[in-house]
């Protein structure tokens, strides 16, 4: 039936992406010890629900801009809350960072190269 196979795809989705120096499951729980209680989340899994929440149902006001890489970034300044999401939708973070706006100011700047090789001559700052 397609609502067990649609189950069973989302099982087979990893929680959040891991990388070469911790596992998903490992991931989670750190983002959660440094975000969750920004949101209100009461353990790991529940900080997990709220991003999936956030970037599968986007709320109102919320603006979202892609990466060279396939990221898509998610800001909603009315809650100062940043998220990140792979090109399959798998969560890379939620939090709240210091200043909103600037962070994602710069965040959207950096997207179109963001992954890339920098220059070797680079422009004087």
């Amino acid at each position: 039936d397609m609502a067990g196979a649609a189950a069973s795809v989302e099982a087979a989705k990893p929680a959040v992406t891991a990388n070469r120096r911790e596992t998903a499951d490992a991931k989670v729980q750190r983002l959660y010890e440094r975000n969750g209680a920004d949101f209100g989340a009461r353990s790991a899994d529940e900080y997990l629900q709220k991003v999936r929440s956030f970037t599968e149902a986007t709320p109102k006001g919320t603006e979202t801009v892609k990466r060279a890489n396939g990221d898509t970034l998610f800001y909603q300044a009315a809650t100062n809350t940043f998220a990140v999401v792979d090109r399959n939708g798998v969560p890379r973070t939620m939090f709240k960072p210091d200043d909103g706006p600037a962070y994602w100011a710069q965040q959207k700047e950096r997207a179109p190269t963001f992954g890339q090789r920098r220059n070797a001559t680079r422009s004087a700052e």
